[in-house]
C-alpha cells in the first residue's frame, strides 16, 4: 500500500514544475468552417488571405454592386406589383364587392346595388374587332374534301340568309377575290360579245377583251385603259 502511494507521488512530482503548472502532451485540431454569402453575386475582391484569423462580422469578400442593384430593383418591382394587387383588392373589383356598392334609390336613400339589379356571369370576347365601323367576327374555313370553292360559297350564302335581323355575312380573303374575279370575267366576256362586230381588222373586240383581261393589273378586268394599251402593243407582234 505504501509502495503504491509512493509511485503516485513520484508521478505527480514529475508532471509538475516549480510553478505548480501541469504539462501534458497532445494535439489540438483546428476547427474549419465553410463560409458562403447569403445572396448570390459576382466576387469583386477578397479582403482576407488563406489561414488568416478573422472575427465575427468582419468583411471577407466584396460582391458586384451592379448585380446587387439589379436584385434590389427586381425585388422592388415585385413589391410594387403586390401593392397594386392589394389596392385593387381593397378598391373592390370582385363581383361581390361591386354588388355592395351604394347607389341612391328613387326615395333618396343609399341602398346596395344588389337590391336593384341582378348580375350573372357569361362568356365574352376578350377583344372586339370591327370592320367598316361595325362589330365583326372572322371565321376561317376550307372547302370540304371533294367540294369546290364555288359550292362552299353557295353554302355560306345560304347560311347568311338564315342570320337574324341585323346580322350579315361578308366574304373576305381568297373567297372574295375568287368571287370578284369570276364576276369581272363574265362582265368582260359579255361586253366583248356585244361589241365584237365593231372591230373588223386585227384583233376583234372579244379577243382584245379576253387577252386584256388576262393581263389586267391586280385582276381588275374593267381597267379598259390597261387592256387597250396592252392588246394594241401586242397586235403588231402577232
Amino acid at each position: 500500500m505504501k509502495k503504491t502511494a509512493l509511485v503516485l507521488l513520484a508521478l505527480l512530482a514529475l508532471g509538475c514544475n516549480r510553478d505548480g503548472a501541469v504539462t501534458l502532451n497532445g494535439r489540438v485540431e483546428a476547427y474549419l468552417s465553410d463560409l458562403g454569402p447569403r445572396v448570390p453575386g459576382t466576387i469583386v475582391s477578397i479582403d482576407v488571405k488563406e489561414g488568416q484569423r478573422v472575427k465575427a462580422g468582419e468583411l471577407l469578400v466584396r460582391l458586384s454592386a451592379a448585380e446587387m442593384g439589379s436584385a434590389v430593383d427586381r425585388d422592388a418591382a415585385g413589391l410594387a406589383s403586390a401593392e397594386a394587387r392589394n389596392r385593387l383588392y381593397r378598391a373592390g373589383n370582385r363581383p361581390e364587392d361591386i354588388a355592395q356598392l351604394r347607389v341612391r334609390a328613387q326615395n333618396g336613400e343609399l341602398v346596395p346595388l344588389s337590391s336593384l339589379v341582378t348580375s350573372k356571369e357569361e362568356s365574352a370576347l376578350q377583344a372586339i374587332t370591327r370592320r367598316d365601323r361595325e362589330r365583326a367576327i372572322t371565321i376561317f374555313a376550307n372547302p370540304a374534301p371533294g367540294k369546290s370553292q364555288e359550292e362552299a360559297l353557295k353554302v355560306v350564302e345560304e347560311l347568311g340568309k338564315q342570320m337574324p335581323e341585323g346580322y350579315k355575312v361578308v366574304l373576305a380573303g381568297t373567297s372574295q377575290v375568287f368571287r370578284d374575279s369570276i364576276s369581272g370575267l363574265f362582265f368582260a366576256m359579255a361586253l366583248g360579245l356585244f361589241a365584237g362586230w365593231n372591230e373588223p381588222k386585227g384583233f376583234s373586240f372579244l379577243e382584245r377583251t379576253i387577252l386584256g383581261a388576262m393581263k389586267a393589273p391586280k385582276g381588275d378586268f374593267r381597267d379598259w385603259a390597261a387592256i387597250d394599251e396592252w392588246t394594241t402593243s401586242v397586235a403588231p407582234r402577232l
